[in-house]
């Protein structure tokens, strides 16, 4: 069975590329395409407690072309690990959309496709939005409201629903100070998360599997050990929150800006818990990993913008933010999970990046981007698996024509 549905996404992933192939042959109307090259180095690119660095390469391809009102997109994203190639994935999605002067409504599909150690991580989804903005001498506000379905095609207590309605109100002062108010109502229903679970008061000497390199799957076994084992009906976890940004940004110079911002997340309700025996992380992955729609949030950050000799853009920021997981309990090791606790994390994230774009041709609209990118992450928490620091070295260049 696994393997059909594995083929499967194969003949889909093979279809999409012959359709474009033929529109692309058939029609002769402009295409603009973008190719990219991403090398990377991670210090620890699974977010462990022990570090395990790596490199990568990232390939992707962009495809997009206008229809009368319509534009039609396609992007696709090869992931390639040095050390860990059984992580190697690719991620493509398609989508449309239907563009007016100050409103947007749109489609796209997303699909996910790893390695067979890995293919508990293949999801699809398909998302719906619709963005519109209204003009005023006095503020610009853009309202949004989406909608996604998400599907994992071996993990199906992890399925969701994604409904999200925001609104943003911007507003520009002589004095080259902007004010960006952002605010939105976020709900997530894992509805096959309800069911029958194990409640273990002490697995002190229960064991642990680990498959593959990194995190990977981290499967806990019960022992003789442990005490007071128990089933426990759980309710499916949902979750509603209500996230808050307000962005300030002031031109300091001639060529150099500064932005302070602040964000809050706040659940105004959640149910059911994650606390079934197996556990499934990944760094890379939010509905498994560190879902933000699951959480409470304070952050505060700052951005500088620098314009450097040689049309050279340099950025730099950092943020702190205070979480807290009402859905989760903690890890008091590598294997002893408590339901009790609630995990709390501090989280510090430095970035600085460099970037150039270059024109190459006036006439074919050719353009050469490149950017240098450092990011520095350190997480503290009173859960095992979630103390880690992190560092990221990016060289990235882009060919869009």
């Amino acid at each position: 069975m696994e393997k059909s549905k594995m083929e499967s996404t194969r003949l889909t992933f093979l279809s999409i590329i012959i359709l474009f192939l033929f529109v692309l042959s058939e029609l002769n109307a402009q295409w603009n395409y973008s190719f990219s090259v991403q090398n990377e180095y991670y210090s620890n690119p699974f977010y462990l407690p022990e570090a395990e660095n790596e490199f990568a390469s990232i390939f992707d391809l962009g495809l997009s072309k206008v229809f009368g009102k319509f534009t039609l997109l396609y992007y696709g994203s090869y992931s390639i690990f040095t050390k860990s190639i059984d992580r190697n994935y690719y991620w493509h999605q398609l989508g449309f959309y239907r563009e007016t002067e100050n409103s947007m409504l749109g489609f796209y599909a997303e699909n996910r496709i790893n390695k067979r150690v890995y293919n508990i991580y293949n999801y699809y989804d398909f998302t719906v939005y619709y963005r519109h903005r209204v003009i005023s001498e006095f503020i610009i506000s853009t309202f949004n409201i989406s909608s996604t379905y998400k599907k994992y095609g071996n993990l199906s207590r992890y399925d969701n629903i994604f409904l999200s309605g925001s609104i943003s109100l911007n507003k520009s002062f002589q004095t080259k100070t902007t004010f960006i108010l952002s605010s939105s109502l976020n709900y997530k229903n894992y509805f096959n998360s309800s069911g029958v679970v194990l409640v273990v008061d002490s697995v002190a000497d229960s064991g642990i599997n680990y498959m593959g390199h990194g995190r990977g799957w981290l499967i806990r076994r019960n022992s003789e050990n442990d005490i007071n084992v128990s089933r426990q009906n759980i309710s499916a976890v949902v979750n509603t929150q209500l996230f808050n940004n307000i962005r300030v940004a002031q031109s300091l110079f001639e060529n150099t800006g500064m932005a302070v911002h602040y964000t809050n997340r706040t659940m105004l309700g959640n149910k059911g818990v994650f606390n079934e025996d197996i556990e499934y992380n990944r760094g890379d992955e939010s509905d498994l990993y560190d879902d933000p729609i699951s959480r409470n949030e304070n952050a505060l950050g700052i951005d500088l913008t620098q314009i450097i000799p040689f049309g050279f853009t340099l950025r730099a920021g950092y943020q702190y933010s205070w979480r807290n997981y009402p859905n989760q309990g903690i890890y008091i090791d590598s294997s002893a999970y408590n339901t009790v606790i609630q995990r709390k994390d501090e989280r510090g994230m430095f970035y600085i990046n460099l970037n150039k774009s270059l024109l190459l041709s006036e006439e074919k609209d050719i353009s050469l981007k490149t950017s240098l990118y450092f990011e520095r992450i350190n997480n503290i928490s009173n859960s095992y698996w979630y103390n880690y620091t992190s560092d990221r070295v990016s060289l990235d260049l882009t060919i869009e024509f």
